[in-house]
């Protein structure tokens, strides 16, 4: 299994073939409780129900280490420009509960999900927002949320491990919700003495990706030893030590919802002084200071702005150089957004990247304005940097299309 698995992952043509399957499979599951049944008997696992509560209702009282205070946070909407003109940047806030960290008692753990079991509570600190509402709880193992309970499907066979810090979520396997939603939480337990010695559980397809690995590595000041969770597979966790969201975001939302744009100010200049830090006394290559940002192995398919391809040569046109920031390590990318004078790329991960850029970088992201979605320019903001956003036209299931004559007339204005 382990050797069909590997030449699933170093194959991407199978590997994507794979995750289409299983995702139909997924799909249908989801939708009939006795078929999923059946599923989890022939694959030895059970399907129970829980109470569903959050961690801090469970603790009920209990002492924790308070990190930050329950507070107003901002949400940066920057000056978008659209065909007509553009916009003046506002600054909206939101209340957000606090960041705390507790340690926990024989925890059952399931890679690539957010929520821990204990006894019969199946908890989730999401489940306590203001907005949680909207969000899609029924993915991954758990499903058939209610509010009050829900099922878990869970295998039978869970390894143990006597400590740990848990660091597994979902979708961890993408770059921004790893960094972002995940990886943050380090910033917190790097002030905890005590834990030096435990190891971060973290989700298998993490130790995948170098740069993934790389960032864990360069953000992780104590050097923890790691234990990796396949994904879906279990764990029993004696001791464990829990980290609150710091991020107020979901991967699965049921509408569009503001309110997940929020960041944490603290944790977003660490990281940009941790790696800003790393690269001072480092050489690289010469980087221009006109950025194009693509993503070389997106197909027609899977690319979201249609027209890349055609915006990339104009931007060419007006001296920008085509940067891939998956073809270069965590720190080459911070320093080519930390040096270049102009950044322009789609919505996307890589543009988490524009928390490193330098006082007089400016960056503008691509993305429909009717979409929202102001992640990465709030980001920016608590990074005390530059975004503007450009208004592409929204051709629906995320795909858009930007306006070549306008982009062009802004590129004649740099």
């Amino acid at each position: 299994m382990k050797l069909l698995k590997s030449i699933f992952r170093k194959n991407k043509y199978l590997h994507k073939l794979a995750v289409k399957i299983y995702l139909k499979i997924e799909n249908v599951k989801s939708r009939y409780h006795l078929l999923r049944k059946v599923f989890a008997l022939i694959n030895n696992k059970e399907c129970n129900r829980y109470q569903t509560l959050t961690v801090k209702s469970y603790l009920n009282g209990k002492k924790v280490k308070t990190f930050e205070d329950k507070q107003l946070r901002d949400i940066y909407i920057p000056p978008i420009i659209t065909k007509t003109g553009i916009s003046n940047a506002q600054v909206n806030k939101y209340s957000t509960p606090e960041i705390y960290g507790t340690e926990l008692n024989n925890v059952t753990i399931v890679g690539d999900n957010n929520f821990l079991i204990i006894d019969n509570f199946c908890l989730d600190d999401k489940y306590g927002l203001a907005y949680a509402d909207e969000i899609n709880f029924n993915t991954g193992s758990r499903y058939r949320y209610t509010g009050k309970d829900c099922f878990i499907e869970v295998p039978k066979k869970k390894v143990f491990i006597e400590k740990g810090i848990f660091l597994v979520g979902e979708a961890t396997n993408n770059y921004y919700h790893w960094m972002f939603d995940v990886l943050s939480r380090v910033i917190f337990i790097n002030q905890i003495d005590n834990l030096d010695d435990w190891p971060l559980i973290i989700d298998e397809s993490v130790t995948w990706r170098k740069s993934y690995m790389e960032l864990l590595e360069l953000v992780d000041c104590k050097k923890h030893p790691i234990i990796s969770l396949g994904r879906h597979d279990a764990a029993f966790v004696r001791k464990m030590y829990y980290v609150s969201p710091c991020t107020w975001a979901s991967v699965y939302n049921l509408n569009n919802n503001t309110v997940r744009c929020m960041k944490d100010r603290f944790v977003i200049q660490s990281l940009k002084s941790k790696i800003l830090n790393e690269i001072k006394n480092k050489k690289f290559c010469k980087i221009g200071e006109k950025l194009f940002i693509v993503r070389t192995h997106d197909n027609e398919k899977t690319r979201r702005l249609i027209n890349e391809k055609e915006i990339a040569e104009i931007a060419k046109k007006y001296g920008f150089e085509l940067y891939d920031p998956g073809q270069h390590s965590i720190l080459e990318q911070a320093h080519a957004f930390n040096k270049a004078k102009y950044i322009i790329g789609d919505e996307g991960a890589a543009l988490g990247n524009s928390m490193y850029c330098g006082e007089s970088t400016t960056v503008f992201c691509i993305i429909p304005e009717t979409w929202r979605n102001y992640v990465f320019s709030t980001i920016a903001y608590a990074a005390d940097n530059k975004m503007i956003y450009l208004d592409a036209e929204d051709l629906g299931n995320r795909k858009h299309r930007l306006n070549t004559e306008m982009f062009e007339a802004i590129l004649k204005q740099l």
